[in-house]
């Protein structure tokens, strides 16, 4: 498949990010540097990708859906989706080393991956798997976790890095990708949906 660009004017993407709720609560204990960059431009970075990425999520989620976030950071994505009216079931998240716990009636976080192995017992089937911001730093090992986890359960991937760490996606082949692109405004990144 050709690879697909989707832009959206800037100052749409930041009306959009401007309209969305900063949940205060989330970042009140964490060190003072993450308070500064959370609190600030990272949040409206992400906030613009999230914008970009909006019609492929509503494509790959339903009612239905189960999603592991794998990096899950402050939950930005899963708060901004639900106020965009995009359906899922649930969404365990996974973050080695939280800051402060995250608290939503379709989020559970795990903090390791026998608890996260757990969960994805209980909840049988995995329809997507997102690593966003995150895939870059992940180990060979937790690339090889993912890499088994996608194909027993036969889910999807959505992965988003920066530009200039795209090569580690092709250098640990996923499945075919069905879709790549860019998304971002003030900051660039790549995404891929694998299949």
């Amino acid at each position: 498949m050709a690879k697909q660009k989707i832009k959206v004017k800037s100052t749409i993407a930041k009306s959009v990010v401007k309209k969305t709720a900063f949940n205060k609560k989330v970042f009140d204990s964490r060190p003072r540097f993450f308070a500064k960059i959370y609190a600030s431009s990272w949040k409206r970075k992400q906030h613009q990708k999230y914008f970009h990425l909006l019609p492929i999520l509503k494509s790959l989620l339903n009612a239905k859906s189960v999603v592991i976030d794998y990096g899950i950071g402050p939950g930005w994505l899963w708060f901004f989706l639900e106020k965009n009216k995009v359906k899922f079931k649930k969404v365990i998240g996974f973050e080695p080393k939280p800051e402060k716990e995250l608290i939503h009636k379709k989020l559970k976080i795990v903090h390791s991956r026998e608890k996260l192995d757990i969960e994805i017992k209980k909840n049988k089937k995995i329809d997507l798997i997102i690593l966003f911001d995150s895939f870059h730093l992940l180990s060979e090992t937790e690339l090889n976790y993912l890499k088994e986890l996608k194909q027993k359960q036969k889910a999807m991937i959505l992965i988003s890095l920066p530009k200039s760490k795209e090569h580690i996606i092709t250098n640990h082949i996923f499945g075919d990708y069905m879709l790549k692109g860019d998304c971002g405004v003030e900051e660039v990144d790549a995404f891929w949906v694998i299949k």
